[in-house]
This record gives structure tokens, sequence and C-alpha cells, in this order.
């Protein structure tokens, strides 16, 4: 999961509650006078789909990317239009009417795949323990009208205060889920883990990992795929290292080692935000390149001593 910026992509008209004629606002008053009437929670909800400026919206904002899970869904479906807060029903909640009031709000949009917003069970690694293991048992997993939180009480109606809620479930374009959650390779497997602090997991990267099932199997099975794509370009750069740290030609080693670096660098284009499992492909690159610096730190220094020659030669 990675932080997504809301504010890169401006609210669609056809949401505007501002404007007493968009999609948005007549829905809100139809909400309003039906849930006057009657006590069954059973409003039809469209405003969110009915606008092509919300898809494309959407669409712009999330790449086709599956805000939860990182996963590339355009190629097989549309996606679905997830909303944070549940409109019609809290699972955690059984009293709760579900958040109608913002049902068509563009804060609480965000585009899903399937399987991250709706239950099924799935086979699953649990990465609890220092080797990942699959439980015999399937488990349901998926979002749903799951909405947990850490604060005193829900908001229950219409004008209350959202903030007091605190809620579990990661927003990836409210909060930075690099602040909660981390990524680990164990048996070979990318997993996602809350982190750690203290002897305890983090509450929201715990709560998100095991209510949308971000190490479901299938899931973690297609990110093994993308990963070891990096790595094996990785090792080749690797190699070129090794090459290059038996050299005893000065020009030969610091032309050598920009090459490698170069194409160390363009490998991080797998962790632009329009490509899938961007904040696994990032998390590894990262690590790698520590690697490499620790390696090859005599190697660097002479490069980054030829480079300051190049300079002030160019400056004398």
């Amino acid at each position: 999961m990675k932080f997504i910026d809301r504010s890169s992509v401006p609210e669609p008209d056809s949401l505007d509650l501002s404007n007493p004629e968009s999609n948005a606002s007549i829905e809100l008053r139809a909400a309003r006078t039906f849930l006057r009437t009657t006590s069954e929670n059973k409003f039809k909800f469209s405003a969110y789909k009915k606008g092509i400026d919300v898809s494309n919206s959407l669409n712009s904002l999330f790449k086709g990317i599956c805000a939860y899970c990182e996963s590339n869904f355009e190629s097989t479906s549309p996606g679905d239009v997830e909303h944070y807060r549940p409109k019609s029903k809290v699972k955690e909640e059984k009293t709760h009417p579900g958040y109608w009031w913002i049902a068509a709000d563009w804060q609480n949009l965000l585009m899903s795949c399937t399987d991250c917003n709706r239950g099924r069970y799935h086979n699953h690694y649990d990465a609890t323990k220092a080797e990942c293991f699959l439980p015999e048992k399937k488990k349901m997993q998926g979002k749903e009208c799951s909405f947990p939180v850490l604060g005193p009480s829900y908001a229950m109606h219409e004008g209350e205060d959202l903030e007091p809620e605190d809620p579990l479930l990661i927003d990836p374009t409210k909060r930075n889920p690099e602040d909660h959650l981390e990524w680990k390779i164990i048996n070979k497997l990318p997993l996602l883990t809350p982190i750690t602090r203290g002897d305890q997991p983090d509450p929201y990267g715990k709560a998100t990992i095991e209510i949308l099932g971000l190490n479901r199997r299938g899931l973690v099975e297609h990110r093994l795929s993308t990963l070891e794509n990096a790595q094996i370009s990785l090792s080749f750069i690797q190699d070129d290292f090794t090459e290059i740290a038996q050299s005893t030609d000065e020009n030969e080693i610091r032309e050598g080692l920009r090459k490698a670096i170069s194409r160390f660098e363009k490998l991080y284009r797998l962790a632009e935000i329009n490509k899938p499992y961007a904040s696994m492909i990032k998390s590894y690159l990262d690590m790698e390149k520590e690697k490499l610096m620790q390696n090859y730190s005599e190697l660097l220094s002479k490069l980054q001593a030829g480079n300051a020659t190049v300079e002030n030669d160019r400056q004398s």
C-alpha cells in the first residue's frame, strides 16, 4: 500500500455538494427524505457511479491500481468504487445506519480490486512468526462493510465530527501507509507486516492487513512474480559490480560504475505510481541499494573522487 495524493485530482463536478443541482446533492436530499419516512435502510445509492466524471477522476487518481493491495485490475475488470466509510451499515456496530450522508463524498471514495472490496474465503499466508505458513482453513477476507475504530464511539448521524473515530483501516489518501506497514521477504515470499513498536504490532497496520487480506495466497504469489523480475535485473547489475571490482584501471572502474548505477536507478521505474506493487519494489530496491553501498563503498568513493576532479577541472 502506498500514499496517494488526492489533491492531485480535482473533485468531480457531479459530486460537488455545494451545487444544489449536482448528482450528489440531488441524491443526498432524496436519502434524507427516504430515511425520515422509513426505518429500513435500503436506499439505492448511485450518484457515486452515475457520472462519467467520477470514474474518470478515480482512474486518474489511482492509475488503475487498487488503493489497498496495489494490484493492477484494469486488464481484467473495471474495479470497484469503494466507500471507505460504508454507506449502508457497519459490520462492527450493528446499530449503525451507515455513513449515508457521505455516500457520494469525493473524500470517501477509493478504487479497489474486487478481492479487497468484497468478502470471500482465501488461503492466506500467516507472517506473525519468523516463518510464514499457510493455515489449513481458508479465511473470510475483504472489506465489505467493515470499519473498526479506535475512538470512543462512532459518528452515527449526519453532521457529527468524523475525526474522533480514529479508524483502524488505513485510507492511503489520508494516512501514509509507510508509517504503519513494512515489507518483509520470508521464505522468499514478499509479505506485508505491521511495523512493530516495542513488542507490539502497529494497530492500524495489523487491522488493515487482516481486514483486506493483504497476504492472501493469490496476491502474494502475484507479487512474487513482479519481485522476481526486479531480482533478475538486479542480479545482472550485481555481476557488473563484481566485474568492476576486479579491474585495476581507474578510468574503467569509474565508467563501469556510472553505467551500473544508471542501470540500477532505472529499476526504480518499477516503483512509479502507475506500476503494480510499487511500494514493495521501492522497499526492496532501497534495501539492495544500501547493501551495494556497503559492499562497494571503496569503489563508489573512487567514483565520487573522480567526479570531484572533473568538476574542479571545469571550474579552473
